[in-house]
């Protein structure tokens, strides 16, 4: 599993991120959110997600097969000056390679929670002295927490 690092936080351990991932029937699954970046041209050419999903893909985290990962990340050169999000989503938007990889989108926030546009999606719950976020729009506990884009100070 991949993360940012400054703007991210675990709830729960490796056996229920582990747990998640598998029932996501994927060799990658990368995290979703709902702004096209960066760049939006791109946005038509994401497959249809339902209502409360979301579309579009956000590099701060990936989980995947280390063979899968290390293919993905070799796949081709990236220059410093080159942008990783946009690098994986034309991987991604390639259905023969989206295919070849079976990535996929954590489109109902199963493992991975973008905060960037999205704190009307979420509430915090408590269960005795444990707290926790909850996405009240798929019914989701996501466990890592990405507070990306300007929703940091």
């Amino acid at each position: 599993m991949f993360t940012d690092s400054y703007d991210v936080v675990l709830t729960a351990g490796k056996e229920e991120i582990l747990e998640k991932f598998h029932k996501m029937d994927a060799r990658v699954v990368f995290s979703a959110e709902g702004f096209c970046w960066p760049d939006k041209s791109l946005a038509d050419k994401y497959p249809e997600v339902k209502i409360h999903e979301k579309r579009f893909l956000c590099s701060g985290g990936f989980i995947g097969y280390a063979r899968d990962i290390y293919e993905i990340v070799s796949y081709t050169a990236v220059g410093d000056e080159e942008d990783d999000q946009l690098y994986y989503t034309k991987l991604f938007l390639d259905e023969t390679l989206r295919e070849k990889w079976n990535m996929k989108l954590d489109k109902k926030s199963e493992i991975f929670m973008n905060l960037h546009g999205a704190l009307g999606d979420i509430m915090i719950k408590y269960k005795g002295s444990h707290s926790f976020l909850y996405n009240v729009k798929t019914g989701t506990v996501p466990i890592v927490i990405h507070g990306n884009g300007p929703i940091k100070p």
